[in-house]
């Protein structure tokens, strides 16, 4: 049966290769225009050979024309340029384009005036422009913010910088309206930093009808935690963190952070807004009045089934690369079917892309005519490919779908990204609710091996639990305890004899996590315990009895609880229909839980399905979704299942 359905792929999608050059690479030779001119159809031509190294925005420059226009008048550039290739390209008159491009590079002069951090040029006219160097500490979010811009204007202005490091230089876009930074208006406000310790404050000059709030920026200091300065200016750890993402891994010594205002100061909704915006504009279409009327839904799932291989298949080989996404295709189908006998219409359509470090498949896949009426795209799972796809989904306005990546990175600068796979740091909230709704009243102990690793994780847990247990004037009932340094005699000073005893345990130390559940075993008799610990520790090889006896609690979307009736039918039907059993591993249950979530969105609420995702949680087959908006671009999903040890098995909580 296996070998009919890959035949099947093989036959429905094709092997083919493709390789298309950047066209926004700089090129490694000088482009001199063509001293031949030729007359086709009764229009004159430059006749252009490539030369290695050149590419097309070099040549587009060159010749004065653009990228479209150099694309249409030569079809075969849609596959990428080469050396060698004749290109014709439209005659203009050599006067004409030198006055242009003496203009231009008049222009470029301006470039020497380079902004230092927090001021801006004077009086600058509306043909200027304006440049920032990076300097130690600072965001790429906090730059777009000081300049008034979308985080997204700011990446488009600068496709060729792919890392944001202290001494670059970024080109800050113009925005033509009355609020933009570079505008001659004379209530226009400027912003000039002054340093204060560590404290950095935006000292802005209103105008006479401009209410303004100033945004601060903090310097992290040595030992200093994000919980700390959260408290320090009266802000929610929430709000920080969506300021500032980059502290998902850890504030560090230097770190410059944006401080939001406190909610007392934030605007009312109706009144004027502050010149510093709080996010960045979503450019997703925007949510029309009426839900638009769809008569067919069209979705790409682009997964890399290395069809350009199987004919290498050997008999003997243990795992081929062609089958580690067979059963992500498989288990999608069986939720497009369910979905369909519900009632949606929809086509989907399926692609061999890219695995591993190759974009090739992906590029001639995306050069589809049908890709760009997608009204949804699941795949890639590779981090090349998808970075391909994601950069076209957002020129095109469709919503993509990252199935397998945590790395929140995926998200920065592009609001039209969806992560399933939810970040430890995401995965912090749902650990909070999960306490609060199941441990009411219980003695809460937060255990880390030491303060430095998962230092991010923690702070935002307690600032989740703290705040839940402030409004219940209960915050007795939260202690932490660093386990190296304090042992178990630490941690029974924290516990209590006459209330339930909840242990939320941060490590992924295989011999530590052992070592330290062995000592809560032991002294399990004088204490009433539930112990919750991360979903890797299912791979641990822990005493049974132990788990049982601390009633252990993990969480995780990388789990099944075989016991669940839907699980039973959905392995049943998964076998009759494929001759095989789903397994994790091999992501039989992320493809069916991933298409029925998005599909029955789609479903649900139409073509602007993320408007709504406050309202619909979903608890699949193995995954839960609960997405959240992140202020530097695209929804993370931080939803996790929740198993305990019943009976020596895994059961999940639902």
């Amino acid at each position: 049966m296996r070998n009919k359905i890959l035949f099947a792929l093989v036959l429905c999608f094709g092997v083919a290769l493709f390789a298309l050059t950047p066209v926004y690479s700089q090129d490694t030779v000088s482009n001199e225009r063509s001293q031949i001119v030729e007359t086709l159809h009764g229009k004159q031509y430059y006749i252009h050979f490539v030369k290695d190294g050149q590419t097309l925005y070099g040549i587009a420059k060159t010749y004065g024309t653009t990228l479209d226009d150099l694309i249409a008048n030569n079809p075969d550039l849609k596959t990428g340029i080469k050396t060698d290739m004749i290109l014709k390209i439209p005659y203009k008159d050599l006067n004409t384009t030198q006055e242009k491009q003496q203009s231009t590079s008049l222009k470029k002069k301006d470039k020497d005036n380079v902004v230092s951090s927090g001021s801006l040029s004077k009086d600058a006219s509306e043909g200027d422009q304006i440049y920032h160097k990076i300097k130690k500490g600072e965001t790429i979010y906090g730059i777009a913010k000081r300049y008034n811009l979308d985080l997204e204007d700011l990446l488009k202005a600068n496709p060729s910088i792919t890392s944001f490091d202290a001494g670059k230089t970024l080109k800050i876009p113009n925005k033509k309206s009355e609020s933009a930074v570079q505008t001659k208006a004379v209530d226009n406000p400027k912003t000039v930093l002054t340093v204060k310790e560590n404290e950095v404050t935006p000292q802005i000059q209103k105008s006479a009808t401009n209410t303004e709030i100033p945004v601060k920026y903090h310097k992290v200091k040595a030992k200093e935690t994000l919980y700390g300065i959260a408290k320090s200016y009266g802000v929610s750890i929430d709000d920080l963190m969506l300021m500032n993402p980059v502290v998902s891994n850890g504030v560090k010594k230097d770190m410059v952070l944006i401080i939001p205002p406190p909610a007392s100061e934030k605007p009312k909704p109706g009144s004027q807004t502050s010149v510093i915006s709080e996010a960045p504009v979503s450019v997703v279409p925007k949510e029309p009045a009426v839900k638009e009327k769809v008569s067919q839904f069209k979705v790409a799932l682009l997964v890399p089934f290395y069809l350009d291989e199987m004919d290498s298949i050997r008999l003997d080989q243990p795992d081929p690369k062609a089958f580690n996404f067979v059963q992500f295709y498989e288990s999608a189908l069986l939720a497009v079917n369910l979905l369909k006998k519900d009632g949606l219409n929809v086509k989907l359509s399926v692609y061999d892309v890219d695995g591993d470090e190759r974009i090739e498949k992906t590029r001639k896949v995306l050069a589809k005519r049908e890709m760009a009426n997608m009204d949804l795209i699941i795949g890639p799972f590779y981090a090349k490919g998808f970075e391909v796809a994601s950069k076209y989904a957002g020129e095109h306005k469709i919503p993509i779908v990252n199935p397998l990546s945590k790395r929140n990175e995926i998200l920065v600068g592009k609001p039209w990204v969806f992560k399933v796979q939810p970040s430890l740091t995401g995965q912090m909230f749902e650990v909070a609710a999960f306490v609060k709704n199941h441990f009411h009243d219980a003695n809460i102990v937060l255990v880390r091996t030491n303060r430095v690793k998962f230092a991010a994780e923690a702070d935002v847990l307690k600032a989740q639990i703290q705040s839940s247990l402030n409004q219940q004037n209960k915050l007795n009932l939260f202690k932490e305890v660093f386990f190296a340094s304090e042992g178990i005699s630490g941690l029974k000073l924290k516990l209590s004899t006459s209330k339930p005893n909840v242990l939320i345990v941060l490590s992924d130390e295989e011999a530590i996590v052992s070592d330290m559940l062995g000592k809560i075993d032991e002294i399990s008799g004088q204490y009433d315990f539930t112990v919750l610990g991360m979903g890797a520790w299912e791979q641990y090889k822990l005493d049974v009895k132990v788990m049982s006896n601390i009633k252990l609690h993990l969480y995780s979307n990388k789990l099944v609880d075989f016991s669940e009736e839907q699980i039973k039918n959905f392995t049943s039907d998964f076998q009759n229909e494929y001759n095989t059993v789903p397994d994790v591993k091999k992501y039989g249950f992320d493809g069916f839980d991933v298409t029925y979530f998005f599909l029955s969105s789609l479903m649900k609420y139409g073509l602007y399905f993320e408007k709504q995702f406050s309202q619909y949680e979903y608890k699949g087959l193995q995954n839960s979704f609960h997405f959240r908006k992140t202020p530097t671009g695209g929804y993370e999903n931080t939803g996790v299942n929740f198993y305990k040890y019943e009976n020596y098995n895994l059961r999940r909580v639902l």
